[in-house]
């Protein structure tokens, strides 16, 4: 079976330990049939295709409509590109678990990484995060979404 897994993270470079941290997530996720979806936009989306590519993962780009930020990395297939919000909804739900590299530890509001690991969590997709000290950080609950969304 065909492992997808999904990644979100900020458009800031990641700090050393957050990409060692990632790089040995990525390798403990490996299965053998792999896939590494991510959004193509510099910083995270970035260093995570490129570990990814580096470990062996078939590389899928979910390009945003604007390509502002954008990496332009490489990848093995590019699907068609969406608005921001779309792109990271359709990662997640065609993603087995999601890893997350927030630019920190804490929830933020208006977050569109935070915003994608609230999607996971609500949709029951396993999440990771790491945080920028290479730390993990709790998710947030389905419960705790709730009681925000009030």
């Amino acid at each position: 079976m065909t492992n997808h897994v999904g990644f979100t993270g900020t458009r800031e470079q990641l700090p050393q330990p957050q990409i060692l941290e990632l790089a040995t997530t990525l390798a403990m996720l490996r299965t053998g049939d792999d896939v590494f979806h991510h959004g193509d936009c510099v910083g995270a989306d970035q260093a995570g295709a490129v570990l990814a590519m580096a470990l062996g993962y078939r590389v899928v780009m979910h390009p945003p409509i604007n390509p502002r930020l954008r990496a332009y990395t490489r990848c093995h297939e590019e699907r068609l590109p969406l608005a921001y919000h779309e792109r990271n909804r359709a990662i997640v739900d065609v993603s087995h678990v999601l890893v997350a590299c927030p630019c920190d530890a804490t929830e933020r509001a208006r977050s569109g990484t935070w915003s994608t690991i609230r999607y996971a969590v609500i949709q029951i997709v396993p999440t990771l995060l790491i945080g920028p000290d290479g730390l993990s950080i709790d998710a947030p609950t389905r419960q705790s979404i709730a009681q925000v969304s009030r």
